[in-house]
């Protein structure tokens, strides 16, 4: 059999075939979904585990974000210390930004809509198959939804650790009007400890191609602020749209086969429902 190290090798190796960019300050890699970032519980491997694999010369590159398990997507290391301090002090500009300040910017249909984001120099885009579209034929807005990690056995489903607080609104940014929200009489239902914990979280969304009013739709999302699990709670329990296959925060199967979903990945590709803006070749890409 092979031994840890020649595992690691090899392993390193596949992770080296992922990279679609490298310089002297820079590597960055198309993460492959299920491949954790940093160690945890229940993590055999990760990038931060192969990243010695990964250098070609003096130090391993550092991990400065991370994107989720099942996640697949771009994830960049640094190569030198100075990128690594620049990158990371980047990173926690992004999630300090104020939510009023990108909202403002939207509604006044400003050319610097992203501008808060891109002076950062970061902007963190994600593609998410999720079970429905938005609720009310919204096609782009904000979810403003405080988050808080909780414990086993303070959530409805006890696999979840993250949860909304009292207080959240989804926006439409066509209005700025609010579509769907828990109200601020809610927040009397979460317990002290738990608003106190809370944390600020905003995601923008936008509606990309969809099969329909209660089809599995394709949407883009821009994390504005970066929480654990952000996009996965928010668009489940905020939009009531859970990302497909996410079963932890409440996505459920209901006997959907492998022919099913051809059928369905088909009618998105070819629907007519409205969409943010022309996006009728993504599912072309995608597939």
């Amino acid at each position: 059999g092979y031994g840890e190290e020649s595992r690691d090798e090899r392993l390193g190796e596949a992770l080296r075939r992922c990279v679609i960019y490298e310089d002297e300050h820079l590597m960055v890699i198309n993460k492959p979904a299920g491949l954790a970032t940093v160690p945890g519980v229940g993590v055999e491997t990760s990038v931060y585990d192969l990243r010695h694999e990964l250098k070609l010369d003096g130090d391993a590159p550092q991990i400065v974000h991370r994107l989720d398990r099942d996640t697949s997507g771009v994830l960049v290391l640094a190569r030198t210390s100075y990128a690594a301090n620049k990158l990371s002090a980047m990173f926690r500009r992004k999630s300090k930004m104020d939510f009023t300040e990108i909202m403002r910017a939207e509604m006044q249909k400003s050319d610097d809509v992203h501008s808060e984001t891109e002076r950062d120099g970061i902007r963190k885009t994600y593609w998410a198959l999720c079970a429905r579209p938005p609720p009310q034929g919204t096609l782009e807005g904000w979810i403003d939804a405080p988050l808080v990690e909780v414990s086993d056995g303070n959530c409805d489903d006890v696999r979840e650790t993250v949860r909304l607080v009292g207080g959240w609104r989804v926006y439409d940014a066509s209005g700025g009007r609010v579509i769907v929200g828990s109200g601020e009489q809610q927040r009397a239902n979460f317990k002290e400890e738990e608003q106190i914990g809370s944390k600020a979280a905003t995601t923008r969304f936008k509606l990309l191609a969809s099969s329909g009013d209660s089809g599995p739709s394709l949407l883009e999302l821009v994390p504005v602020t970066g929480r654990k699990h952000q996009l996965r709670v928010h668009v489940s329990k905020a939009l009531s749209s859970p990302v497909v296959g996410d079963y932890k925060y409440g996505y459920v199967d209901r006997g959907v086969g492998v022919d099913d979903w051809k059928h369905t990945l088909t009618e998105i590709e070819s629907a007519s429902a409205p969409r943010a803006d022309n996006t009728a070749d993504i599912w072309r890409a995608m597939r």
